[in-house]
């Protein structure tokens, strides 16, 4: 069976630090499981500045809100993991 993987969207924007810790622990888990993490300025688009205002960092697994704010890298790490094996069993 190939490799299975995550999309991950990490709505934030410049300088929130709560953002730049959870990029920071997606980036520690990457190590370990597969992902795409794709990173989305809410500054750039006014629809989602209006929406997500007061809101981020939020990150969407697989389209799936997942964390709002922040997390620890051990509940982000079971997050992820039930995530991949949801996705191994929905397609089989």
């Amino acid at each position: 069976m190939p490799l299975q993987s995550l999309r991950l969207e990490l709505y934030t924007r410049p300088g929130c630090h709560l953002g730049n810790d959870l990029r920071a622990i997606c980036e520690r888990l990457a190590t370990e499981i597969a992902f795409e993490l794709i990173e989305v300025n809410v500054e750039a688009d006014p629809v989602l500045r209006s929406r997500y205002e007061y809101q981020v960092p939020i990150l969407f697994v697989d389209g799936r809100l997942a964390v709002r704010f922040r997390t620890s890298e051990r509940e982000l790490r079971r997050i992820l993991n039930w995530q991949l094996f949801r996705k191994r069993f929905r397609r089989g």
